[in-house]
């Protein structure tokens, strides 16, 4: 998360800084904070690219392992979630559609 926060989002870089810019950044309450919006940020960033640039196994199993990392917001983990689910609703569609009856 270090490399996307500081190299891709340099807002981040900015608001911690420079003090008129944190005041300028209605979402900068203290660095700790704000470090963790940004990384949730970056996390749901790097879960929709997987999803498309990766094959599925693969992206499973990149998708799966943000969930061991810490401090998680709620949309990260609904993203998490739907991701997977909508692969498994999708898959099953697959089936039912060739499945001879």
């Amino acid at each position: 998360m270090t490399h996307v926060r500081h190299d891709h989002q340099s807002y981040y870089d900015r608001s911690w800084k420079s003090w008129s810019y944190q005041k300028k950044n209605p979402e900068y309450e203290n660095h700790d904070q704000f470090k963790i919006l940004v990384n949730n940020r970056a996390k749901r960033r790097l879960i929709r690219a997987a999803k498309k640039k990766f094959p599925w196994p693969t992206a499973k199993k990149f998708i799966l392992g943000f969930m061991k990392l810490q401090n998680n917001d709620e949309k990260t983990v609904k993203l998490i979630d739907k991701v997977l689910h909508l692969h498994q609703f999708v898959k099953q569609a697959r089936l039912d559609k060739y499945e001879c009856k």
